[in-house]
């Protein structure tokens, strides 16, 4: 029953209603799940997506400060 929560308390976290960023919030989640799923390094994320590990670990940050604002403020 856990696993059933988590996974939806994840899909209230990465939801998006902005429909026209939808394509770079899909990129920016694939990037965050590598880095926490898949344990990769900031720099093997960035040679699969073509990015800098400085903007990587950006993309992240920003992930980071997203979810943080939404547990905060009870959105999730």
């Amino acid at each position: 029953m856990k696993s059933v929560e988590n996974k939806l308390m994840l899909e209230k976290l990465f939801e998006v209603k902005n429909t026209s960023d939808r394509e770079m919030y899909e990129r920016n989640k694939e990037i965050f799940i590598a880095r926490y799923v898949y344990d990769m390094t900031l720099e093997a994320i960035g040679k699969e997506f073509n990015l800098s590990a400085s903007r990587v670990l950006g993309i992240i940050m920003k992930f980071h400060r997203r979810f943080n604002y939404k547990i905060k403020n009870g959105i999730v």
